[in-house]
């Protein structure tokens, strides 16, 4: 459904789409924060991030699940649904009866809240090193009141303070997601202003942002300049922020 309905959107007469994303954005940041080792393996192997969660869930190996999926099994399938959502969903620390309703909507994967823990928990170890980053962030929050992004932007948070549990608990989801997301949208942000100047000597422009996209719309003439160019940039802005 998604592939038809970008079928619908088409360039100005001239002019040719240009689209560029940070694949798996999120993750990536996250990686790069805590260093997790199964994270960064993942990613420095180009494995599928989703098969390697749902491969931990099945408890099975990466490449078993793999060649299932590859195959067309539709348990490999359904399996690596589950780990797109998890990924999603267990990176900044859903509890179990809202990740089995969350499975529910978005998988219409029914599981008991038992079930829904083992999930979790089998998560958390598989990376370890995310687990413990979390945890230090969530200390740290605890101990300044606010968490910053990678550009030194802060997100404070005084519920971190409160007397009801409940909110405590949402500041520290909180307090990761701000981390995260906020690091990601520095990043894109940069990349939307640099990218809006470079393209403008060659008839292009931002038109606009969804989540880790950018689609522009450039003179069919510097289509292919103009694509290498906004990857050159994006890169950039990666290598200088770490």
């Amino acid at each position: 459904v998604g592939a038809q309905l970008r079928g619908l959107f088409c360039a100005r007469p001239r002019k040719r789409l240009l689209v560029a994303d940070y694949a798996q954005m999120e993750l990536r940041m996250i990686a790069h924060f805590s260093q997790d080792a199964a994270l960064l393996s993942a990613f420095a192997e180009e494995k599928d991030l989703h098969l390697v969660t749902a491969a931990a869930f099945a408890q099975t190996t990466y490449e078993e699940l793999r060649d299932a999926y590859e195959a067309g099994d539709p348990k490999a399938r359904e399996l690596r649904s589950l780990g797109k959502t998890g990924n999603f969903a267990l990176i900044y620390g859903m509890a179990a009866p809202k990740f089995q309703r969350y499975l529910l909507v978005n998988n219409g994967y029914k599981i008991a809240k038992d079930e829904a823990q083992r999930m979790i928990n089998q998560f958390n170890a598989t990376y370890a090193g995310m687990t413990a980053w979390k945890e230090r962030m969530i200390c740290e929050a605890h101990a300044s009141g606010f968490v910053r992004t990678i550009t030194g932007r802060k997100r404070r948070l005084p519920n971190l303070f409160a007397k009801d549990r409940i909110l405590v608990m949402e500041a520290e989801r909180q307090a990761v997601n701000a981390i995260i997301q906020g690091s990601c949208a520095d990043l894109m942000n940069r990349a939307l202003v640099l990218i809006h100047h470079l393209l403008a000597p060659f008839g292009g422009y931002v038109l606009l942002q969804v989540h880790d996209e950018v689609v522009c719309e450039i003179d069919e003439r510097f289509a292919e300049l103009g694509a290498k160019l906004v990857e050159q940039t994006m890169q950039a802005i990666t290598t200088r922020l770490h």
